[in-house]
């Protein structure tokens, strides 16, 4: 018999090293699924959000989405997980062509102030600078993307900017 040169038990011997072999293919499996190819051939480890409060909103805005039935609220999910590169910067002179008198909007990222508003708005976003803060305050309303989820659960009259 061929095992009887080793210095451990045949069976044992075979179990270990299937359980053995099976946890390298998985650990390597794992470290492919978090490595991702960069343009000039390396490999990067996959990276994941940081903000807590950016992360705590997202799963915040899919359980409400999900459990509700109401796509605004999934939709923005998706597009507040985009990389920071793609995430939404508009302006107040955007959200001034884009808007009539009265209207809700809702910016999965950050306000930005160049421009100006000439009607009231309701304006909600994950982040607003303060030039934009106070002159949405001037003529309408800020909100939280949180606040406005408390505002109006079903997201009914709400257009999403980007």
């Amino acid at each position: 018999m061929i095992f009887e040169s080793c210095y451990f038990d045949p069976p044992q011997n075979l179990a270990v090293t299937k359980s053995f072999i099976k946890a390298a293919i998985l650990t390597r499996l794992s470290e492919r699924a978090e490595m991702r190819k960069s343009s000039d051939g390396e490999h990067m480890k996959k990276t994941r959000k940081t903000n807590p409060n950016l992360v705590s909103l997202i799963k915040l805005l899919q359980t409400e989405g999900y459990h509700n039935n109401v796509p605004l609220w999934v939709d923005i999910s998706k597009r507040l997980s985009r990389p920071t590169r793609h995430k939404a910067e508009v302006n107040l002179s955007t959200i001034n062509r884009h808007t009539r008198e009265g209207e809700t909007v809702i910016i999965p990222g950050k306000v930005l102030g160049a421009g100006a508003l000439d009607h009231a708005v309701i304006v909600s976003a994950f982040a607003f600078s303060q030039s934009a803060k106070e002159q949405i305050n001037a003529k309408g309303r800020t909100l939280t993307i949180p606040e406005l989820l408390k505002e109006n659960p079903q997201g009914r009259g709400v257009r999403i900017l980007e």
